[in-house]
């Protein structure tokens, strides 16, 4: 039960007077709750084995609940300890996570899919788990692997305990694991939820999982671009608030301390893991924005900045977050437009890379549209120009400050430049770039790119009702 000094150790850092007293009651809980799954060791289904972890889980959950502490926190120091439990110890542990997600598509692991398939689809004992495993690559976004759980053994424990309303903690432990085997979860309910199924398809690990240990050395809450991202939202205390592709979360945190519940989602596992280490407070949820994991009219507002271009459907995307809204909630998109980012200076030196960001962007008249078609209200917009003390360096950033970009990190957390770019256009760019500097020209070269269509642009639109 090597698990148990994870249990041990969030609990003695966030009760460092009360964890003995606290650990001793789940102990006790979980020699009673444990007699539930003492079947799961010898079981003919594999899945049923991971029911002795769920049991001390519980065990844990009652303890804290016994204590009087709210759902949300026994929800957080839950995640800390599953995060803490499945985090990689060294490079080799790293690595040996990620090998399987590597090996789905080799012969060897077919074989081995359709033997653990076999297994999962008998019911080893009533009150265990009973699954299908997928290796059709059109079911299973191209992967060729993904499970439906059919009968979920975590869900009948805690209902037999009378504690079926702490399940679905346990689904947000599933997307940690994925993370770190370099995969993301993506479903769209669970059995803790209400739905029939719980459905697990994967994606392997998005290009921002690449960049995401690095990201938060230059990209942060611009002070201006929050204060104009609060003034539109209106966030108000109590009510709840999400923030679609929130990266490691740097609006996110700072808009909640400014007031209103918010839920953080993005597709990088990576990202979420920085974002959770900041703060434990906010709701870390991998997903993406074109399958939303919440019931509908779940959220009073919605934030989407610097993200719409990411998705795989925008359109999707936004009648998503309609769904989810509330009547009257507002989404806040920032964003840039083609013909914005014709007019940065960068295409002077990078025109290969810029041309393939300019193509993944959406014009103004198709968001417009796409928010039309998702049936949200009229819809405003406001120009941003950049302003010489930004903060969070994206893109064009550097528009008053041409040497940023020398500054491989501040590169590093650009997508544009990470993920798009040509390496050899890269340093032929920056070389013309110094040359231009150097000799005093490259003040001429940017006033050829001043144009009044502003740098980037914020739309505003709100759920009628």
């Amino acid at each position: 039960m090597s698990y148990r000094k994870y249990f041990s150790q969030a609990l003695q850092k966030n009760y460092p007077a009360r964890f003995e007293e606290i650990i001793a009651e789940a102990n006790r809980l979980y020699a009673h709750i444990s007699k539930d799954t003492a079947f799961a060791r010898a079981s003919a289904n594999p899945m049923d084995r991971r029911l002795d972890f769920a049991a001390y889980f519980l065990a844990m959950i009652q303890a804290l609940e016994k204590q009087g502490e709210p759902f949300e926190r026994i929800k957080t120091i839950c995640l800390e300890v599953a995060e803490a439990y499945v985090m990689p110890k060294n490079r080799l542990q790293r690595w040996l996570k990620r090998v399987p997600a590597r090996l789905v598509s080799f012969r060897p692991m077919g074989l081995f899919l359709k033997s653990l398939g076999r297994k999962v689809a008998e019911r080893g004992h009533p009150d265990g788990f009973v699954a299908r495993v997928l290796a059709d690559k059109g079911e299973t976004y191209g992967l060729g692997y993904g499970i439906d759980i059919l009968e979920c053994g975590i869900c009948k424990l805690f209902r037999k305990r009378q504690a079926e309303h702490y399940a679905s903690i346990l689904c947000e432990v599933d997307k940690i694991t994925s993370a770190m085997a370099g995969l993301q979860l993506i479903r769209s309910g669970t059995i803790a939820h209400g739905a029939p199924k719980c459905d697990f398809r994967f994606v392997k690990a998005e290009k921002y999982d690449r960049i995401g240990r690095r990201y938060n050395h230059t990209r942060r809450a611009d002070p201006y671009l929050l204060e104009r991202m609060r003034l539109h939202l209106q966030p108000e205390n109590g009510r709840q608030y999400l923030d679609v592709g929130c990266g490691t979360g740097n609006y996110t945190i700072a808009l909640a301390q400014a007031g209103g519940v918010f839920t953080g989602l993005d597709p990088s596992g990576t990202m979420l893991e920085t974002a959770r280490r900041r703060s434990g407070s906010i709701q870390w949820v991998l997903g993406r924005a074109e399958q939303l994991p919440f019931p509908p009219e779940s959220f009073d507002g919605a934030l989407a900045s610097l993200t719409t271009h990411h998705w795989a459907d925008m359109e999707k995307g936004l009648a998503e977050i309609y769904r989810v809204l509330k009547p009257g909630g507002r989404l806040v998109v920032f964003t840039a437009t083609p013909e914005q980012m014709k007019g940065y200076w960068l295409n002077h030196y990078f025109p290969a890379m810029m041309a393939a960001s300019i193509a993944q962007m959406p014009s103004w008249e198709r968001v417009e549209q796409a928010l039309r078609a998702a049936s949200f209200g009229p819809a405003v917009q406001e120009k941003y120009f950049i302003r010489d003390d930004l903060q969070d360096l994206f893109l064009n950033s550097g528009k008053h400050r041409p040497e940023m970009y020398f500054d491989e990190q501040v590169r590093a957390g650009i997508s544009s430049f990470s993920g798009l770019a040509n390496q050899t256009e890269v340093q032929a760019g920056l070389e013309r770039l110094k040359q231009d500097i150097d000799a005093g020209v490259i003040a001429s070269v940017i006033r050829q790119y001043d144009n009044e269509s502003g740098d980037y642009l914020f739309i505003v639109a709100s759920k009628l009702g």
